[in-house]
């Protein structure tokens, strides 16, 4: 599994170069939710901004273990800003993919948004190497909560009406097949634990 350390000596420096971007590109995302926010009760915000949340998490993330500080070993920390990576990555390529179904053109931004959202997985990715996953419910539940304040409190991004139904769907499956995968480690971990066999 692909490490941070695997760069060797100029892995430090390359990841206070990724945080630079990482942040500059937060504050992009929060701007673009600029028109949505404005009508949008403030205290709905964390649940509006999905994205540059999540980014903004991995900055912090990512800082601390640059610092050696003790926040990026906070395993719920980590777990949660994991999760968010990989499911709002993978959801945002879907559903502006959906959106040149319905007759959205293809432009620069929605091309710049669905690589800047690769990455944002890719970031994901990275950082499964460092999570332990031992709060799988308080992660999924979390992540479910976010589902039902965007779907039924009305909190999800602005999209075509017609993608809001598979925009839903799409956002609780990988809710759940997140879930399974967590459980899966968490599972692996206990047997291992509990029954390894030793010589």
């Amino acid at each position: 599994m692909f490490s941070l350390r695997m760069m060797g000596p100029y892995f430090r420096p390359f990841l206070w170069l990724v945080l630079i971007f990482e942040i500059l590109g937060s504050i992009y995302g929060y701007y673009w939710y600029k028109d949505q926010l404005s009508q949008t009760p403030w205290y709905l915000w964390l649940f509006t901004w999905d994205c540059p949340f999540y980014a903004t998490l991995f900055s912090i993330w990512l800082f601390s273990y640059l610092r050696n500080s003790t926040l990026h070993k906070n395993n719920l920390f980590t777990a949660i800003t994991w999760t968010g990576l990989i499911k709002y990555g993978i959801w945002t390529v879907i559903v502006v993919q959906d959106s040149y179904y319905w007759g959205s053109p293809v432009t620069i931004d929605s091309l710049g948004l669905q690589i800047s959202h690769v990455v944002l997985f890719i970031q994901g990715l990275i950082l499964l190497s460092k999570v332990h996953f031992k709060n799988i419910g308080i992660v999924t539940t979390w992540m479910l909560i976010n589902d039902y304040m965007d779907y039924v409190v009305g909190t999800y991004p602005w999209m075509l009406q017609e993608q809001i139904r598979m925009a839903m769907w799409l956002a609780i499956a990988l809710t759940v097949i997140q879930y399974g995968f967590m459980n899966q480690f968490q599972l692996k971990s206990w047997w291992k634990t509990n029954f390894s066999m030793n010589d």
